[in-house]
């Protein structure tokens, strides 16, 4: 899939347009395809490097800020499925065992964030918990 990706802290110029493994999802993720997205100021900060989130690392893939249609589905996820439009929740703030974000929020006092700490919500199809859609 294509990214927006960058592997240092600078301008606008260290961004990168590359292709990025396809996203798998754990039983409990759900795959986005991305039909819009919104570049929050946090994004430009970090990029920068005038401030970094706590767990905050390079090469990262931006955004927090995403809307789009399901595309892929984890076993176990029920409430979501292919075809739904979907608003990600980029906290990760109680995500169940079973996605790959589980606990990520209790690592830095629960405010870790998809975009932030995690990578690949500028990407083409981000995964997420299923209880953030």
């Amino acid at each position: 899939m294509k990214a927006v990706r960058y592997d240092h802290a600078g301008g606008s110029d260290v961004l990168q347009y590359l292709t990025v493994p396809d996203p798998t999802p754990d039983r409990l993720d759900v795959v986005v395809r991305v039909q819009a997205c919104a570049l929050n100021r946090l994004d430009i900060v970090q990029r920068q490097g005038w401030y970094q989130m706590p767990g905050f690392r390079y090469p990262h893939v931006p955004g927090m800020d995403v809307a789009g249609t399901v595309v892929q589905v984890g076993s176990d996820v029920t409430t979501v499925a292919v075809g739904d439009r979907v608003v990600i929740d980029p906290s990760l703030s109680g995500v169940p065992v079973g996605s790959k974000f589980a606990g990520k929020g209790d690592l830095f006092g629960e405010l870790a964030v998809i975009g932030v700490q995690t990578s690949k919500s500028l990407a083409c199809q981000p995964v997420a918990p299923f209880g953030c859609c």
